[in-house]
């Protein structure tokens, strides 16, 4: 007996608690159930549908981090037995990722003036393993007021540019220093939240607090001294 077809194995990625699913179709009636093993578990049957199984194991806290490659063996009812059946991989991940480095430019920065172009305030990072493409990637949080998604980098290391918002007035709450969150998730699903610095954004003009001129008044030939 083999398997028609390929295993369709889910997910590639698996953390804590996630249950990957092993989906095969045998090419004939067995007498006994297929055995699936991943890298020396034992996965369970969950269902079987005429000639289709479905088999399932799931992640523990316990398991051992790294790749797992699942086989499959069948027996028919001459007794002809299958061998060992490739079943394909995946790789168990327990752990979150992590920024390994980060460089963000501190500012200050100010908002556009009219016909300018956006002023981008950079930050670069590199993660400790592949972030997965499909949540984004890299998401930036800056302050309460403002955040960046940024594109999966290669292997890790990403390359951000956030554009200063045009005309931005103070109460929309980026003014001051705010602190940068870097928000990593995995292909696994794994998430955490870090602080990699600040940045200070300043969209408020300078203006006379006070202003004193001595001597007053004065005559020919005095020296007026301004204080602001």
């Amino acid at each position: 007996p083999g398997i028609s077809g390929v295993v369709d194995l889910s997910p590639r990625f698996a953390k804590e608690k996630a249950t990957v699913e092993a989906v095969f179709t045998v090419s004939e009636d067995l007498t006994e159930d297929p055995v699936a093993i991943a890298s020396g578990t034992a996965m369970s049957k969950y269902s079987v549908v005429g000639r289709t199984y479905q088999y399932r194991l799931l992640v523990v806290a316990d398991d051992v981090e790294g790749a797992r490659t699942v086989t499959i063996t069948l027996k028919d009812p001459a007794g002809n037995e299958s061998g060992t059946l490739a079943g394909g991989g995946f790789t168990v991940d327990l752990t979150a990722p992590s920024v390994a480095t980060w460089d963000v430019k501190s500012g200050p920065y100010r908002s556009p003036k009219d016909g300018e172009g956006p002023i981008a305030a950079t930050i670069s990072l590199t993660a400790s393993e592949p972030l997965d493409p499909a949540s984004g990637g890299l998401r930036l949080r800056i302050g309460t007021a403002a955040e960046a998604v940024c594109p999966a980098g290669v292997a890790g290391d990403f390359a951000c540019t956030f554009d200063v918002p045009f005309n931005l007035p103070p109460q929309d709450g980026l003014e001051g220093q705010k602190v940068v969150l870097a928000e990593l998730r995995d292909a696994a699903g794994n998430f955490t939240v870090e602080t990699i610095g600040a940045m200070t954004f300043d969209f408020t003009p300078p203006v006379i607090a006070s202003s004193n001129a001595s001597p007053k008044p004065a005559k020919i030939g005095d020296v007026v001294t301004y204080t602001l």
